[in-house]
């Protein structure tokens, strides 16, 4: 008769583990869930804090040409824009580029009044 409740107490004692272990689950994946949801939210409003409003395409020559060190980097140019204005701007293209060469550059400009400048193409000089 012993052996009969012995029986009975470890079949009882493993579906009330079960039954914590299936609750327990559950309240992880929530937890987990709410701490996705929560970075997803947080990434975004940090990625898109500044956003581009307008763009447009000019042209310049490149004035000098200096590589960025690092293992994907580009190239940091300083172009004398067709309009006369000087700025730095930023190539990732595979081409380098040289002093005098025309290139195309997309300037954006974003929500804070800050302006960028990127690469599109470059042309030799004429």
């Amino acid at each position: 008769m012993k052996a009969g409740k012995n029986d009975f107490q470890k079949r009882l004692d493993r579906l009330i583990l079960m039954q914590r272990l299936k609750y327990s689950l559950i309240g992880i994946s929530v937890v987990l869930a709410l701490a996705s949801l929560l970075f997803f939210i947080g990434y975004e409003q940090t990625v898109h804090m500044d956003k581009v409003i307008s763009s447009r395409t000019i042209g310049g020559t490149i004035m000098q040409a200096n590589r960025v060190p690092g293992r994907r980097s580009g190239f940091r140019l300083l172009v004398k824009l067709d309009d006369g204005r000087s700025i730095q701007a930023s190539s990732r293209l595979p081409q380098t580029p040289y002093e005098g060469e025309h290139l195309v550059l997309k300037e954006l400009r974003r929500k804070s009044g800050l302006k960028t400048y990127i690469v599109t193409r470059i042309t030799p000089s004429q």
